[in-house]
């Protein structure tokens, strides 16, 4: 469920998270949790947009691009530290997060301070507000995943003919269970509230597949110069959806739930019986073949990633074809 969001002040957000102790393990997480429960629904919608815009400071390059080493890692001490995934550094970000204000002030003063020890992983700190208030998701005006932070990460970019950059396009891939809705409200417009319905991924899949697909569908595409101006620097939306009964894929303009921004929108179709049957290794590559099919019903015959994607979506051959919609 998607919740209204209330104001909390930094002070009280730390001393919040100062009832975690300095450790980041379930057992902090649920001190907090507790801490939360008590101060009631309101207090943990306004913490996790306290969070959420904690967690979006520390979404740096220069953070990112840090060596670290996690607790509990099982290599030498003379091993090169494995490159952070999307994942894993917002995890490492929550978990200097849990470890409180002083820890978190170092790290954003001086990145070099995350070679200096090791580190927890703190996913339960993004969802103890959610467990607290009793709803499946909080929706924040801000972004903590990986790379939002657009102020502080470089930005690839594509220079046509006349020298001119051109911003940056981007492609993901998400999941929709029509079956099994969220409701709730976000802000609307008008400074009121306006019922939103959403929708996320099977519970039957691991969502870390649409993460794998979006880099594969996105890679192609930036490979071969982008999305085509008829997009209007829209970004491009690559969304599967799972249900019951047939829904017709489309392709079509759309209000990103996010931030608002208008986002082409290509989907495509298949049914709850079908992906139950896929087998586990294989469930990645049908999520990224169902992908590629809805990049290639939205980009123009000529898109030099049509190879690229038609070799991503022969897994999915025999499925129903999506339709592109006229103007891309």
């Amino acid at each position: 469920m998607r919740l209204l969001r209330r104001t909390m002040s930094g002070d009280d957000f730390w001393t919040l998270i100062d009832s975690m102790e300095g450790q980041a393990d379930d057992d902090a997480v649920e001190r907090l949790v507790d801490a939360l429960a008590a101060a009631g629904r309101a207090r943990a919608l306004a913490f996790q947009e306290r969070l959420a815009r904690v967690l979006h400071e520390l979404d740096r390059e220069m953070l990112a691009a840090q060596p670290v080493r996690f607790e509990d890692e099982d290599e030498d001490e003379d091993d090169e530290p494995i490159p952070l995934s999307d994942d894993s550094f917002l995890y490492l970000r929550a978990g200097i997060v849990a470890l409180g204000r002083e820890t978190y002030a170092a790290v954003l003063a001086d990145p070099a301070a995350l070679a200096s020890r090791v580190w927890p992983e703190c996913e339960g700190l993004l969802y103890a507000a959610e467990e607290a208030a009793g709803v499946e998701y909080i929706e924040t005006k801000v972004s903590f995943e990986t790379g939002t932070n657009v102020e502080h990460w470089s930005q690839p970019e594509v220079v046509p003919d006349d020298g001119v950059p051109a911003p940056r396009r981007v492609v993901w891939v998400d999941g929709e269970d029509l079956d099994d809705p969220l409701g709730g409200f976000r802000m609307a417009e008008d400074g009121g509230e306006e019922e939103l319905v959403a929708h996320i991924p099977p519970r039957y899949l691991n969502h870390g597949a649409f993460f794998a697909a979006s880099d594969l569908v996105n890679q192609a595409v930036e490979a071969s110069g982008g999305l085509p101006d008829a997009f209007g620097g829209r970004s491009l939306a690559c969304v599967v959806q799972f249900g019951e009964q047939v829904v017709v894929p489309e392709v079509r303009v759309a209000r990103d739930d996010f931030d608002g921004k208008e986002v082409m929108r290509s989907s495509v179709w298949v049914s709850h019986d079908e992906a139950r049957a896929w087998p586990k290794p294989e469930r990645t590559a049908r999520v990224t073949a169902l992908a590629a099919r809805a990049a290639l019903a939205a980009l123009p015959p000529d898109h030099g990633a049509r190879p690229e994607l038609e070799a991503l979506a022969s897994v999915a051959l025999g499925l129903e074809p999506t339709h592109a919609a006229d103007g891309t």
